[in-house]
């Protein structure tokens, strides 16, 4: 037996896809203008802050955050550092697209995709999602159902 919030979210089709991964190393710090899609981050190993607006959540190695309305935002390590464009880092490409900010060796990992929602969950759950939810311990491994690109 479902109750409804699990009958709406089984039919908002909501999908997640890695499609690069950021390297930050000693005083990191990137932003990104926004996106369509809805963007998470995995913090694979070490730690950041994330800056939405006026708003910074602390986040270390397990967790996972989903900004589901895509909106510009900051990455950084430690608090307070100073943030070049996302798009503007040296990159490189193993497989999967990768940032590298800071310099020295990486203690930060973070993987990032999208989260797309189809349209029963475009209008019925994205409106009434925060702007950042926050994914902390066991349940975090468990709380995407994600897939490489």
């Amino acid at each position: 037996m479902h109750d409804a919030l699990s009958t709406v979210l089984e039919h908002a089709d909501i999908e997640a896809a890695f499609f690069s991964r950021a390297l930050g190393a000693s005083n990191w710090g990137v932003f990104t203008k926004g996106s369509a899609a809805g963007i998470f981050h995995v913090v694979v190993r070490g730690s950041a802050t994330l800056r939405v607006g006026d708003v910074e959540y602390s986040l270390t190695a397990g967790e996972i955050v989903v900004i589901p309305k895509g909106l510009a935002h900051t990455l950084c390590d430690p608090p307070g550092t100073a943030a070049v464009w996302i798009g503007e880092l040296p990159a490189v490409d193993n497989g999967l697209p990768t940032v590298l900010a800071g310099t020295g060796s990486p203690t930060t990992e973070i993987s990032c995709g999208t989260v797309t929602m189809g349209e029963l969950g475009r209008e019925l759950v994205l409106p009434h999602l925060p702007p950042v939810l926050v994914a902390r311990g066991p349940v975090a491994r468990k709380a995407l159902p994600v897939t490489s690109r």
